[in-house]
């Protein structure tokens, strides 16, 4: 994301400069959509998600959007498009790691042989 402080306190260049990295993540997370319409609507899909706006649902979403002709174009990307969820999640957590660098640690079970000159416990 961009420094706010490059905008000089310019509300709409940081918004034009928000949608314009929302644009890139979409492009980047949805590569792997086999059909551009796939690519387009899931673009539209998460800035409708993004929006202000309780419902979450097609029709509300769809109409603040502006692509309210378009809803059952929307509803099918949703609800029916052949694409698969994992790769998503897979970009998506490929995104991730590179900002929080997580880190792991593995601890390995010990296992103490029983003998029969020492009680258990």
């Amino acid at each position: 994301m961009r420094d706010l402080a490059v905008w000089n306190g310019r509300p709409e260049a940081g918004l034009a400069a928000s949608r314009c990295d929302l644009e890139e993540f979409a492009e980047d997370v949805f590569e792997p959509f086999a059909r551009a319409d796939q690519r387009r609507w899931g673009a539209v899909y998460l800035r409708g998600l993004l929006l202000d706006g309780r419902r979450k649902s097609v029709e509300p979403m769809a109409a603040r959007l502006g692509e309210g002709g378009k809803r059952q174009d929307l509803a099918h990307f949703i609800t029916s498009s052949p694409w698969e969820a994992a790769q998503v999640r897979a970009r998506l957590a490929w995104r991730m790691q590179q900002v929080i660098k997580p880190t792991a640690h593995s601890i390995r079970g010990r296992t103490t042989p029983h003998t029969a000159d020492v009680p258990s416990v």
